[in-house]
């Protein structure tokens, strides 16, 4: 880094697992950018995540049977829980600014159960109907993470690579 950079970088501290070898990065794990940098990457992370943030629900919400309210309260939900697992990430996890938000992949799992409820029940509404699979869709998505976690503690993934 040269030092022009480094004059405006503030350095937050050593984190006991980082290592301390030199980069060419302008901000490293161990560096906090100025408060104007922040403001502009902030916005361009915010950015970056509406679209996955604001489609996945535009997509599932109507199949699901829900309103234009239910779709602003799941879009709003969606916001809310991805700014918290963001800010978890980047101060106790590993520091990088990843977007925990929804991901594309889980959307034809999440068809199938949809249109699984919708062949299987009838429904005295709409409403009633995206309430059912709403519950249905967060337990199988809690249950599968379960196994996830259990993956991931066990050091399965690393036995089987």
């Amino acid at each position: 880094m040269d030092h022009a950079a480094s004059r405006d970088v503030q350095d937050i501290g050593r984190l006991p697992h980082v290592p301390s070898k030199p980069s060419l990065l302008r901000y490293t794990v161990n560096n906090a950018p100025p408060w104007g940098t922040c403001l502009l990457l902030g916005t361009q992370h915010y950015l970056t995540m509406l679209g996955s943030t604001v489609v996945i629900p535009s997509l599932l919400v109507p199949v699901m049977g829900g309103n234009t309210k239910d779709l602003a309260r799941v879009i709003q939900t969606i916001f809310f829980v991805s700014g918290i697992n963001t800010l978890i990430q980047t101060t106790i996890g590993d520091r990088l600014p990843i977007i925990q938000g929804g991901s594309f992949s889980f959307l034809q799992p999440a068809f199938a159960i949809i249109a699984q409820i919708k062949a299987g029940q009838s429904f005295a509404s709409e409403h009633d109907r995206f309430l059912v699979t709403m519950r249905e869709l967060q337990g199988s998505i809690i249950g599968s993470s379960f196994i996830v976690m259990f993956i991931g503690y066990s050091g399965l993934m690393g036995a089987l690579l």
